[in-house]
């Protein structure tokens, strides 16, 4: 009875009763986060062993680097270190171990020069908190490291700091080494410059008074003509001889790269006929005719006049040299193309084999064909133009047809305009002379014996009021008890130098001032006008350029 009443219930009492068993649609959703888990968990591991392998890796780097690493907190505790901070240290595992920062850093400031530096150092660092440091740490065995630190995070000081330790001992010892290299090369160089300058003058001041007494006396018409002659040929001679002496300085010079230029605007044409006067002595005793052929309109170039003219005669003493007696020696110019002004001197000379042309200008070589012949020389000359050409931004070359030909050189100067109204290079002096009744009192100071003879008399001759010394000491002592319009003084005297004495008698006395030394470098005469020198003569002086000057300095 009670199931039919029960089978009498209304549907909607029948739909509350609790089910025990889910429904499709939340079995499947089940399903699906179980599976969504099991995905999680499943990147959660590859994730984790992506990130151990990454640590791994990160961690291999770490201990394999070169460099000693060092990360430290924010208050400069250790936090992590690799093997070769700790080898490059030697700092034992232990002390490592225990973490005691205080017993480490101690350790390790004890390797330094400077401990406390070290230690002062680190608190600077960490104190101010910088981004970034570089410094370098002395070892007490030599060694050198390259100390850098970063902070991890800049906006975070907080977060600490990581050091880097470089060794750079091998760095600094190569450096040391090209240090000392280069201070032994600098001293070999002054060493080389300063004994070629001693040279030259040891070799210049013997000439001094035979090249006065020659210049002298081969002008004086009280003698007879063939005396005179004698004494011109010893003139050329001494002048042969100074000439060699002025290559080896300059070859000195240009090796070791002290050659100086004071270029200026100049006309080429009148540059070179200056130095076709210089050797046109030598050409016309070997009957040899020079021709010019000066065509370019472009002959105003900026250039060193003294350089430019030692260029051209070094060619044209060259060709001379080489040229037979009765040859012709021709020297052309032309306008060249973007402003190159070119410039050849051609000879009717021996003429060079072609694996000549290809030293020719190296220094001390000579031609295989000079060398059977015998022509003498050291082999200076080109080497020298061509060195002064290339200062200029120039080229020069060679060119022969081959033996007994001649030869042809070519040199080429950029920047060419035409020359300026007005430029007229000259370096030949005025021919100014003091007026016959004009006696200057002069100081001559020497301690070269026949020098001291020499001028004294020469200049005594010329009517001049002349006292000697040999010494500093004596040409003060000289000027406290004489007066006097100019003082000649050689540069090494026994007990000091021109240039002390110039400078005394300048601001004691107003003495204005002669060098005349053997020493001729561009420092030397610096000095020199420093000091208070009016003008620089290099010995040995042709007497007449003594007169030039002196009249130069007189009239002034």
């Amino acid at each position: 009875m009670e199931a039919k009443e029960n089978e009498k219930l209304p549907n909607s009492a029948s739909s509350n009763i609790p089910k025990t068993v889910p429904d499709t649609r939340q079995r499947d959703a089940l399903q699906q986060a179980v599976q969504e888990i099991i995905s999680s968990k499943e990147e959660l591991e590859q994730k984790s062993q992506e990130l151990t392998n990454l640590l791994a890796i990160m961690r291999g780097t770490f201990d394999s680097t070169s460099d000693g690493i060092l990360v430290t907190d924010g208050r400069g505790k250790i936090i992590d270190y690799n093997k070769k901070y700790v080898s490059m240290f030697g700092i034992p595992q232990a002390i490592m171990d225990r973490g005691d920062n205080i017993e480490r850093r101690e350790f390790v400031s004890k390797l330094f020069s400077d401990p406390q530096k070290f230690i002062e150092r680190i608190k600077e660092i960490v104190g101010t908190g910088v981004p970034e440091s570089s410094d370098e740490l002395e070892f007490t065995d030599g060694r050198v490291f390259e100390r850098y630190s970063k902070l991890l995070d800049v906006d975070n000081p907080d977060l600490g700091r990581v050091w880097s330790f470089h060794d750079i001992t091998k760095q600094k010892e190569q450096e040391k080494k090209e240090r000392e290299a280069k201070i032994y090369a600098e001293k070999r160089s002054k060493s080389s410059e300063d004994f070629m300058a001693l040279l030259s003058h040891e070799m210049r001041t013997p000439l001094t008074p035979v090249l006065l007494t020659a210049t002298a006396l081969k002008d004086d018409e009280r003698l007879p003509q063939d005396v005179r002659e004698q004494f011109a040929m010893m003139e050329r001679n001494i002048a042969l001889e100074v000439r060699m002496i002025d290559d080896l300085l300059d070859i000195t010079s240009i090796s070791v790269k002290k050659f100086r230029l004071n270029p200026q605007p100049s006309d080429a044409h009148s540059l070179i006929e200056l130095a076709i006067g210089i050797v046109s002595e030598g050409a016309k005793s070997k009957e040899i005719s020079i021709e010019r052929k000066l065509t370019a309109k472009r002959s105003g170039i900026m250039t060193d006049p003294v350089r430019f003219q030692q260029i051209i005669w070094n060619l044209l003493r060259n060709s001379i040299k080489f040229t037979p007696n009765g040859g012709q020696i021709t020297v052309l110019t032309h306008d060249g193309d973007e402003g190159w002004l070119h410039i050849e001197v051609t000879d009717t000379g021996i003429g060079m084999e072609p694996e000549d042309i290809k030293k020719i200008f190296l220094p001390l070589e000579q031609l295989s064909v000079a060398r059977e012949r015998k022509f003498g020389g050291l082999g200076l000359g080109l080497a020298i133009a061509r060195s002064i050409v290339e200062l200029h931004g120039g080229r020069i070359t060679a060119h022969s047809e081959g033996i007994d030909r001649g030869t042809t050189f070519t040199i080429e100067f950029p920047g060419a305009t035409k020359p300026a109204n007005g430029i007229v290079n000259t370096t030949a002096g005025s021919t100014a002379s003091l007026p016959a009744d004009m006696h200057l009192r002069l100081l001559l100071v020497d301690d070269h014996p026949s020098t001291l003879y020499a001028v004294s008399t020469l200049l005594t001759r010329d009517g001049h009021k002349v006292v000697t010394a040999s010494t500093m000491a004596d040409a003060l002592a000289a000027a406290e008890t004489n007066t006097f319009d100019i003082v000649i003084s050689d540069l090494g005297l026994p007990d000091g130098t021109g240039n002390d004495l110039m400078a005394k008698l300048r601001d004691n006395y107003g003495l204005r001032g002669i060098a005349m030394s053997g020493y001729g470098t561009e420092d030397d005469i610096v000095r020199s006008l420093e000091a208070g020198f009016g003008m620089y003569l290099i010995k040995p002086v042709p007497f007449s350029e003594l007169r030039r000057v002196l009249a130069q300095m007189g009239s002034a």
